[in-house]
């Protein structure tokens, strides 16, 4: 769903990445859904 939400904006994943202050495999963790990754760090990429 987010990473469908960031194509869709046409937005690459190392931009993402930069944009919120993550690395490009904490992006590809989010995009997957994995549990482990802190919630503020999903609400900063939903934001952006």
């Amino acid at each position: 769903m987010i990473k469908a939400a960031r194509l869709r904006q046409r937005i690459a994943a190392t931009i993402m990445a930069e944009r919120a202050f993550i690395t490009r495999p904490t992006l590809s963790k989010i995009e997957r859904g994995d549990p482990a990754v802190s919630l503020g760090i999903y609400a900063t990429v939903l934001y952006i």
